[in-house]
């Protein structure tokens, strides 16, 4: 009996964050947020100040989430993240658990590609699995479609992998390209049947958007 008590203690240990600390960045720089990031661990939140970083302090890098942290911005039109280079996520959710929300995206009308301002998982490595992520009470803006003939548009969000999470409560304004794009395994996800029940590897919910 001790001997199942230890081990149900143990797991619950693995399953919980051992954190919960609230680290504050400087600003919504990139450098500072990176900062910031470098500071937490599992199950920390680290806020982003109010701040306009979406024209000269665009951010040019993206920022690698590998711990089970919540990235939360100071609200809608307060905390404004911009995209600055081409192909370039400003975040890539590469952990468990991570939540994003309370952030203006800008996407600037600059091509993101099928990245888009957050990147689930991995587009090269399409078969990693991302559990649990959530982005939630988001504003992504100036997300316009590709001028070639062909081209569905840019996307705000990209998923990839066997992912499991869900994407709720976002507004997106004058995004009219492919705004979420979720493409699992991508051709052989296309392959499978689409009835419930068809794929099985990942599921992502998207709901309550405007």
């Amino acid at each position: 009996m001790k001997k199942l008590m230890f081990a149900v203690c143990v797991l619950s240990l693995h399953a919980m964050p051992a954190h919960g600390w609230t680290i504050n960045s400087r600003s919504c720089s990139h450098a500072d947020v990176a900062d910031a990031y470098a500071e937490a661990a599992d199950g920390d939140i680290i806020l982003i100040p109010t701040g306009d970083c979406s024209s000269s302090h665009a951010w040019q890098l993206t920022l690698v989430i590998e711990k089970q942290v919540h990235i939360q911005g100071s609200g809608l039109g307060e905390t404004i993240l911009g995209i600055g280079s081409e192909y370039t996520p400003l975040f890539h959710i590469s952990a468990d658990n991570v939540r994003i929300s309370d952030i203006t995206f800008d996407g600037r009308n600059v091509n993101p590609s099928v990245t888009g301002a957050i990147l689930v998982g991995d587009y090269s490595t399409v078969t990693s699995i991302t559990r649990d992520f959530r982005i939630d009470h988001n504003r992504f803006i100036n997300f316009s479609p590709m001028p070639t003939a062909g081209m569905t548009g840019w996307s705000a969000i990209g998923v990839y992998g066997y992912t499991y999470g869900v994407i709720d409560s976002n507004v997106f304004d004058d995004a009219t390209g492919e705004i979420i794009g979720v493409c699992a395994d991508c051709a052989d996800a296309w392959a499978r049947p689409v009835e419930f029940g068809g794929y099985t590897d990942g599921t992502v919910f998207v709901e309550d958007n405007v």
